[in-house]
């Protein structure tokens, strides 16, 4: 059981014992090394993390705040160039409710993604491209490109986005 575990998120068996997740480093050690570089994330956690930021796309175009609401962790935090941070889920949903509100349509597609992970930690890092259209009803929409990083953290609900930070192109 354990082996098949271990395939799935990327460890070894012998990190996977007894539910509990170390905290040592890939080589065995507490001590940071080259060894602990950024590492592709398990294909199981790949999927995962696509299968939410595709949800998310999906409830943004369909402008439904609360499954947008689903992507983010409590204790989430958005920086956007130019603009101030949103540092608690309270104005991260008032400024989604706001352009909501305002009839904008905001299509979002991520044209590259990569994703990076500390499966033994439950943390995850994802590099995104992304074009984003926004339009009002009548009116020709405007398409930006974006880069954006995200920090993802394993939640008793699955993945769930911690930090973003969004910059236009």
């Amino acid at each position: 059981m354990r082996q098949l575990a271990a395939a799935e998120t990327g460890l070894s068996p012998d990190d996977i014992r007894d539910s509990r997740r170390s905290s040592k480093s890939s080589n065995g050690t507490t001590k940071p090394n080259d060894d602990d570089a950024p590492r592709p994330a398990s294909l199981a956690t790949d999927f995962d993390l696509r299968q939410l930021i595709t949800m998310y796309a999906d409830a943004l175009s369909r402008s439904d705040i609360d499954a947008v609401m689903r992507y983010f962790t409590d204790d989430a935090v958005i920086s956007i160039t130019n603009a101030t941070s949103l540092t608690s889920l309270e104005q991260i949903r008032q400024s989604f409710v706001e352009q909501f509100s305002n009839n904008d349509l905001i299509i979002e597609v991520p044209l590259v993604m990569a994703f990076f992970a500390d499966e033994g930690n439950g943390v995850a890092h994802g590099n995104m491209t992304i074009e984003r259209r926004r339009s009002k009803a009548g009116t020709k929409p405007m398409v930006d490109l974006v880069r954006g990083v995200d920090t993802f953290r394993r939640t008793s609900t699955g993945w769930r986005c911690n930090q973003r930070q969004r910059t236009t192109i």
